[in-house]
């Protein structure tokens, strides 16, 4: 009987902290998908990113070489970087009105971090032109 409160209790916790972490998780919880994103006059067709393991692999994964759209379900502080990706693109940080509030080219397999000076709820990658 003791085990049986045990196991309950075991599991009770657990999903009492997956219920936490998505509740204070800044990342969405469901796959990539294909959407329109409006971009300085013009409309892209872009792959949106919202979890966070694929927003890790970004352009490293993209065959399609398609724009990737960053997205999170509250502004944060993050950085990108360019390890083992073979393409220089351009990066465009947005707020949640989708204004341009920064930008940065970066260069393939650069070790450098790029990082939003503000809290985007946005984040841009294009293939530099």
């Amino acid at each position: 009987m003791k085990l049986k409160y045990a196991a309950f209790i075991a599991l009770l916790i657990i999903v009492s902290v997956i219920a936490i972490k998505q509740v204070y998780n800044p990342y969405f919880d469901h796959d990539k998908e294909v959407r329109t994103f409006n971009f300085k006059d013009e409309k892209l067709t872009a792959l949106y990113l919202y979890r966070e393991h694929d927003q890790e692999i970004g352009f490293k994964e993209n065959p399609s070489l398609m724009p990737l759209v960053f997205t999170w379900k509250k502004p944060i502080y993050t950085c990108f970087n360019m390890v083992n990706v073979p393409y220089d693109l351009d990066i465009f940080f947005f707020n949640a009105d989708k204004k341009i509030i920064g930008s940065a080219v970066m260069e393939k397999y650069s070790q450098k971090k790029i990082c939003s000076k503000e809290k985007i709820q946005f984040a841009l990658e294009i293939l530099k032109n």
